[in-house]
């Protein structure tokens, strides 16, 4: 289990305005840290653990919920990552998700969040089954990442904060094999 607690940038105003990365967990049925109500809670899973809405994706997917405090496990495997603001969070707005499942080379994908408004979070995703997703690239610099084995397959989520002046986000991998997923999306929070 990976833990940290930083804020990425300032928000301008009163209200909620920052966005910061609160913990991740790599098997979170197993039992994890409880994240704070109003928490973000984003998972890059098999499948959507309990009370979870999809985002994008149907195998693997990226989907979210907003915890209420109760949390200690889910009920599936996969990537989790949390996210806390200044504020509790009470909405997530998706904008712009794309996803690409093939044998060959995903094209890289743009996310338009330079027109989002921020706090904004942007997350990009990589699996294979053939390997390993190496090289992969996120584009401004990714924040951060974690990576799990998900049914035996190589996961990766990415993420970038934008608590002000957001930009585009490229992101892209290589052919690595077979069952290569590349997914892209960008959440506005308040």
């Amino acid at each position: 289990m990976l833990q940290a607690n930083h804020l990425i940038g300032f928000g301008v105003g009163g209200g909620f305005s920052q966005l910061s990365f609160s913990f991740s967990d790599t098997s979170p049925d197993s039992g994890i840290t409880t994240p704070n109500p109003g928490d973000l809670m984003v998972v890059f899973g098999i499948d959507a653990p309990d009370g979870f809405t999809v985002l994008i994706g149907s195998n693997p997917n990226i989907s979210y919920k907003i915890s209420d405090g109760t949390e200690t496990s889910l009920s599936s495997p996969g990537i989790l990552i949390v996210f806390s603001g200044n504020e509790s969070i009470s909405t997530v707005v998706d904008n712009d998700g794309d996803s690409e499942e093939t044998e060959g080379n995903p094209a890289p994908q743009t996310v338009t969040s330079g027109s989002g408004v921020p706090p904004l979070l942007v997350l990009g995703a990589y699996f294979t089954d053939g390997g390993a997703v190496n090289p992969r690239s996120f584009s401004p610099a990714k924040d951060g990442e974690v990576n799990a084995s998900l049914s035996g397959a190589d996961a990766w989520l990415a993420y970038k904060i934008y608590n002000a002046s957001p930009d585009d986000v490229t992101v892209d991998m290589d052919d690595e094999g077979s069952g290569n997923r590349l997914f892209s999306i960008y959440l506005e929070l308040s």
